[in-house]
């Protein structure tokens, strides 16, 4: 409320029922059996959820991973795979397959429709072998309707993908490929660093597009002496280069 986290104690009656002669709990509104959140609140955390990770919502709610887990694993509806391949216009389905954590640990993997943004499944775990189940429990009339996956970085995903999907193409989210250049590249300077005992700046991570003039000398010179390590630099603005939108507001067309 107003920016602040509020907290409401609700105390249920406990009455007595002549009929069975038993004594039961008198239901909260909006509150299912056994649940401890209303269905307005577990909204409330899904909304949260699909802009931040796990263990943000955790720290900003108080809620534990298991109970954001499971509030995520009961909006995922049964797919009726014939709707989504018939929402797409006769363009085909492209999945998307990306990871994600809770505090670095108890990786999980989100199958999406990317053109229909439109989540598919939570699957329990990051194995190849669960993805390579879900992927052969699509119908066979739509597995083959599949045009494109896009995924991570990781090579078991894209091995896997191939398997079942021969006929689909896989293709790397320009996130990972740049988050991995701009790893490369810090990886690099500091090495550099601890060779040469240099301090350099951190205007070496930046981008190209966005050094100031007196930033620029400072780099001409370090290339001078680290040659090697321009060419990472190199790389990773053009990798960054080539993913770009053309403004702010008009993403770039695929």
């Amino acid at each position: 409320m107003v920016g602040r986290r509020v907290e409401l104690l609700a105390r249920s009656s406990r009455l007595w029922c002549p009929e069975c002669a038993k004594a039961f709990t008198a239901p909260l509104p909006q509150i299912g059996k056994w649940q401890r959140r209303t269905e307005p609140g577990e909204l409330y955390l899904r909304q949260e959820l699909q802009t931040q990770s796990f263990g943000t919502v955790s720290r900003k709610t108080g809620v534990g991973y298991w109970a954001l887990r499971r509030v995520l694993e009961r909006s995922v509806e049964p797919i009726c795979w014939e709707q989504v391949l018939e929402q797409s216009g006769g363009a085909g389905l492209r999945l998307g397959v990306d990871e994600h954590s809770f505090r670095h640990q108890d990786m999980v993997i989100t199958v999406t429709e990317v053109a229909q943004h439109r989540v598919l499944s939570l699957l329990p775990d990051d194995r190849c072998r669960t993805l390579e189940a879900f992927l052969m429990g699509i119908p066979s009339q739509v597995r083959e309707q599949i045009r494109e996956v896009c995924i991570d970085m990781k090579e078991g995903f894209r091995k896997s993908i191939q398997r079942c999907l021969p006929q689909a193409k896989v293709v790397v989210d320009p996130f990972h490929v740049i988050q991995d250049a701009n790893n490369r590249l810090d990886e690099a300077r500091q090495l550099e660093q601890q060779l040469r005992r240099l301090t350099l700046k951190k205007a070496i991570s930046g981008r190209s597009g966005a050094v100031v003039p007196r930033q620029r000398d400072y780099l001409d010179t370090v290339w001078t002496r680290l040659p090697q390590l321009r060419q990472y630099y190199l790389i990773r603005n053009g990798c960054a280069n080539s993913t770009a939108a053309p403004t702010a507001r008009r993403p770039k067309p695929s």
